[in-house]
């Protein structure tokens, strides 16, 4: 019956209403993955900037280690010091005693003048307030010294005590961009599945349309494959095939060894690619050009981007330090950074793409393939 019948206007207008409600809802996850990648940025910062002040305790703990070792060695050798002069004070004296006091029988009895024996008496009185100057001044130094040293161990206990609570910051702010990044994996995947539902919306609403527009206009149909087949006719700009144009599958990698771990930006390897590579492994520059952008940018890390001319634009990312700044020269095979260790939002290992304007152009097509492998196994070792 004609009631039991779907209005296919009616069909179309919920379709746009599903289309519209499902790009709100990628703007929001949009808008959820800027924020994250923004967070992620700031963890990223913080990160480094929490390891250099580790680095700075370490070496501050190593000093203090080393002093603390050469007042312990001054300690030391004032203790024996002190004790050899205990130890000739006590001989002293044992020759003292042995003299005899001055008392009037010794005097009468003794072999050589009173005169002689007062002089003998003032030597070793004079001798025995020196010996206990010494002994006060040697007291004095170690007292200092133990407590220059106990001040020292106090210091080193504190330090200590400084690394361990960085440590305990430096866990926790990797667990939280740990924790981001799982989320940041998810939105991604959330907002994927929505632009494939709106995608199938948007086939089935241009099928209805067509089906409308044939109906109320029989000539649209042919005469949109006219328009399609004259823009089809319509000539391309050739690419000059000189400077960077003329590289195409002659461009040396980023990386030597090059070893691509697998096609990044979600599988799509019109988009970039990712090698493999040991933290710390140099990155290096494909082609002559001029650095436009040196710095962190959300989701890349650490990125540089180098203009070749032509409109032509190569971005390696993940990396620190950088070796370059924005404006500067550089030349093909000259070092732009090293690869960080970290992974990003896009992935281990140094991201890398080939840009023509704005748009992404497959890496592959540009590279050298007999300076690549792909290869599943581990990062190559330092050439």
């Amino acid at each position: 019956p004609a009631a039991a019948r779907i209005d296919p206007a009616a069909k179309l207008r919920r379709i746009r209403q599903g289309i519209d409600e499902h790009q709100r809802r990628i703007g929001e996850k949009r808008a959820r993955q800027r924020e994250l990648l923004r967070e992620l940025q700031r963890l990223d910062a913080a990160l480094r900037k929490g390891q250099k002040q580790q680095r700075a305790l370490q070496e501050k703990l190593l000093r203090q280690e080393g002093q603390l070792q050469e007042k312990e060695r001054e300690i030391s050798r004032l203790e024996q010091d002190m004790g050899a002069v205990e130890e000739h004070v006590r001989q002293r004296l044992r020759a003292f005693y042995q003299n005899g006091d001055m008392t009037l029988i010794n005097t009468l009895f003794s072999a050589a003048t009173l005169s002689d024996l007062l002089h003998l008496e003032e030597y070793f009185q004079a001798l025995f307030r020196y010996d206990r100057r010494v002994l006060a001044d040697y007291r004095t130094r170690l007292a200092l010294l133990r407590q220059a040293r106990d001040s020292m161990a106090a210091a080193k206990k504190t330090i200590l005590a400084t690394i361990g609570e960085a440590r305990a910051v430096e866990e926790n702010m990797i667990a939280r961009r740990q924790e981001r990044r799982d989320l940041l994996a998810s939105i991604t995947k959330e907002e994927a599945l929505y632009r494939r539902a709106m995608r199938e919306l948007e086939r089935a609403s241009a099928e209805i349309a067509e089906r409308l527009r044939s109906r109320r206009v029989p000539m649209i149909a042919p005469r949109a494959k006219k328009i399609a087949r004259f823009q089809s006719n319509k000539k391309q700009k050739p690419v000059p095939r000189t400077g960077f144009a003329a590289m195409q599958g002659r461009l040396p990698p980023p990386l030597r060894p090059a070893r691509i771990s697998s096609p990044a930006a979600d599988n799509d390897a019109a988009m970039g690619v990712r090698f493999k590579a040991r933290p710390g492994a140099p990155v290096f520059a494909c082609y002559d050009g001029t650095v436009v952008f040196a710095g962190d940018m959300p989701g890349y890390g650490q990125l540089v981007i180098i203009d070749h001319g032509q409109q032509f634009f190569t971005v390696a990312a993940n990396l620190d330090p950088l070796r370059v700044r924005t404006g500067e020269r550089v030349t093909a095979g000259q070092a732009i950074g090293a690869y960080s260790g970290q992974a990003q939002v896009r992935g281990d290992g140094v991201y890398f793409e080939v840009r023509r304007g704005g748009a992404p152009v497959p890496p592959l097509l540009w590279l050298d393939p007999d300076q690549l492998t792909i290869d599943e196994g581990p990062p190559p070792a330092l050439q």
